[in-house]
């Protein structure tokens, strides 16, 4: 079950020592050459992948609708970072 809980108060050990700019380069550095569209469809065959069978773990239909609900959250926050990255990007010039 995908927990509801603030990710900022666990932070991925992938990101832990990274601080200020640093957390902007690594969204600058991911939209240098990946566009959400691009994402988008990774994300499509990633669940047309998990949900057309019925093993694994999403064989429970509660389990395959948290994950396309999870998978929406996703996409816009990864939308909203490259909102971001490109209006700074415009702000500097």
């Amino acid at each position: 079950m995908i927990q509801k809980s603030c990710a900022c108060a666990n932070p991925s050990s992938l990101l832990s020592g990274e601080k200020g700019t640093a957390l902007y380069g690594v969204l600058e550095a991911f939209f240098c050459d990946t566009n959400c569209k691009e994402i988008e469809a990774l994300f499509d065959k990633i669940l047309e992948t998990c949900l057309t069978t019925d093993e694994g773990p999403f064989s429970k239909g509660e389990e395959r609708s948290q994950l396309l609900a999870m998978s929406k959250r996703v996409l816009r926050v990864l939308e909203a970072c490259q909102m971001i990255v490109q209006k700074e990007r415009q702000d500097q010039k």
